[in-house]
C-alpha cells in the first residue's frame, strides 16, 4: 500500500489551462489525474502563479485537501476548485481540462525501435502482470508467469508524468546494460502497453527489504563498504554517477544480511554533469551524497548546517577535514555494529582516496539516453484504476488496471476514463 502521506503529488511543472496558471495533481493509488485552481484572497488578477509565495501557498492548500479528502473524488471527474482555506468550492467533469494539461505534461511513450534497447531485453505486456501491491508512487509488486511456467514476483516501475517518462526510459537503458551486481536490482522485463505496444515501464527483481529511514534502523559497517565499493565501480568502472544516494534509496534486509542500492532515475554520464554543477567536481557527487547518506542514518538529522549538502568544490575538499568535527551523536532508534569513530574512519579514508581520483577520466558504456521521439503520442496507455478503498477481495487486479476476468469492480461505477482519448493516435 502506498503510504498515505505519499500518494498524492503535483506535477513538476505548472500548466495552462484556459490561458492560467493551474496545477496538475496525481492520485497514485487510482493513477488519476487532477487539475487543481486555488483562489487566494489576495492573489494577482490574473490567477498567474509566477509569484513563487503565490506559487508555494496553493501547492500547500492542495496538499492539505487531498489529505483530508483522499476519496472524496469520483470518477469522471477531472479538475476542482478550492479556497484559500482548503474547503472545495467546485469540480468539474470537463475532459478538456486533462486534455489541455497532457499535451504539456503527460509522457511520451516510445516504441522498442524507438527506444532502441539492447537485443537481450525481454518484452511482456502489461495485461499479462497481475498486480499484487502497491508498493510507492509509480512502483507496484506484480507477478507473472515466466518462460519455464513458473510465478515470478517483480516490482513494475512505470511513469505517468513526461519529467519522470525522460529519465526513466535513460534508468531503463542504465539496468540492461550493467553486469549483474549483488547490489542492485536485477532487470528482469521491458514492459509494453497491450494496446500500442509501446514502452510504458519495466521490471525488476523485488527486494523484500526496507529502506534506512524506517525506525528502528540497523546500519552495519560492512554496509557502508559494500556501498562504497558499489560507488567506486559505478563511478570509476562504468562511468556513472547515480545522482540519488540517500537512505530512502538504500534498501537493508537484514535476514539475508544485504542491502540493494535503489532509483537509478536520475543517473547521468559522469561526463555529462559537468554543465549542471557550477565549479564542481562531478566525479565525486556520490561520494559527497553517501558522507551525507550516512550522517543522516547515524543521527537522523535531516539538514547539516556545515553546508556539506551543496554540491560545490569546497564542500568536498573539506569533508575529509570536517568529518571528525560533525556531530556525530548516534540516535536512540539507530542500531551500529561497530563504534561510531569507525564508520568515520572509513569515511575519511575514503574521500581522501576518491579525491586523489577525482580528475581521471571515464567513458560510459550503454549511457546513451538518447532515441527518437518521431511518431510518439502522449499518453498512449490507460492507467486509471479502483482506489485500494474500492478494492474487492478475491478479485484479481492487472497491471493495467483492470481485474483479470474483464467484470468491473462490484460497487464500481463503469465510466470511460477522461485520460483514454487525450492523444490517443495509431501506433
Amino acid at each position: 500500500m502506498i503510504p498515505p502521506a505519499c500518494r498524492f503529488a503535483p506535477a513538476v511543472a505548472p500548466v495552462v489551462v484556459e490561458d492560467e496558471t493551474r496545477r496538475l495533481w496525481f492520485d497514485y493509488d487510482s493513477r488519476r489525474a487532477f487539475v487543481v485552481r486555488v483562489l487566494l484572497k489576495a492573489e494577482d488578477a490574473d490567477g498567474d502563479d509566477t509569484d513563487l509565495k503565490s506559487f508555494q501557498k496553493k501547492g500547500k492548500v492542495a496538499g492539505e485537501w487531498f489529505q483530508k479528502h483522499p476519496d472524496e473524488l469520483g470518477l469522471g471527474i477531472t479538475g476542482i476548485e478550492l479556497s484559500e482555506d482548503a474547503e472545495l468550492l467546485s469540480k468539474s467533469y470537463d475532459p478538456a481540462l486533462i486534455s489541455a494539461a497532457g499535451q504539456q505534461l503527460f509522457p511520451l511513450y516510445p516504441t522498442l525501435a524507438e527506444a532502441q534497447l539492447p537485443g537481450h531485453a525481454k518484452t511482456i505486456l502489461r495485461s499479462e502482470l497481475v498486480e499484487l501491491d502497491r508498493l510507492w508512487r509509480n512502483v507496484d509488486l506484480v507477478s507473472f508467469t515466466n518462460e519455464s511456467g513458473e510465478t515470478e514476483r517483480a516490482a513494475f516501475k512505470y511513469y505517468t508524468e513526461m519529467a519522470r517518462g525522460q529519465s526513466h526510459l535513460g534508468e531503463h537503458k542504465l539496468l540492461l546494460h550493467l553486469p549483474p551486481h549483488p547490489n542492485l536490482l536485477r532487470y528482469t522485463r521491458t514492459v509494453l502497453d497491450e494496446n500500442s505496444g509501446r514502452v510504458v515501464g519495466l521490471c525488476t527483481e523485488y527486494f523484500p527489504g526496507r529502506d534506512l529511514t524506517t525506525a528502528p534502523i540497523i546500519f552495519k559497517l560492512s554496509w557502508l563498504e559494500q556501498l562504497m565499493r558499489l560507488v567506486d565501480e559505478l563511478n570509476l568502472t562504468a562511468g556513472i554517477a547515480h545522482s540519488d544516494i540517500r537512505p530512502a534509496n538504500l534498501m537493508v534486509d537484514e535476514t539475508t544480511d544485504t542491502f540493494k542500492l535503489l532509483d537509478f532515475g536520475h543517473s547521468r554520464h559522469i561526463g555529462g554533469l559537468s554543465d549542471n554543477m557550477e565549479a564542481g567536481r562531478p566525479q565525486l557527487v556520490d561520494v559527497q551524497a553517501v558522507v551525507v547518506a550516512v550522517y543522516t542514518i547515524i543521527t537522523q538529522q535531516k539538514s547539516l548546517s556545515t553546508g556539506v549538502d551543496e554540491c560545490n568544490e569546497r564542500a568536498i575538499q573539506s569533508f575529509e577535514a570536517e568529518i571528525p568535527s560533525w556531530d556525530w551523536r548516534q540516535h536512540k532508534d539507530t542500531k551500529l555494529d561497530h563504534p561510531v569513530s569507525e564508520y568515520q574512519r572509513v569515511l575519511s579514508d575514503w574521500v581522501a582516496t576518491r579525491q586523489k581520483m577525482a580528475d581521471a577520466k571515464h567513458t560510459c558504456t550503454g549511457c546513451d539516453n538518447s532515441g527518437s521521439e518521431d511518431g510518439q503520442n502522449p499518453w498512449a496507455a490507460t492507467w486509471e484504476r479502483p482506489a485500494t478503498k474500492h478494492l474487492v477481495p478475491g478479485v484479481v487486479m492487472l497491471a493495467n488496471g483492470k481485474p483479470a476476468d474483464g467484470v468491473p469492480q462490484a460497487g464500481t461505477p463503469t465510466v470511460e476514463s477522461p485520460l483514454r482519448d487525450v492523444g490517443r493516435g495509431s501506433v
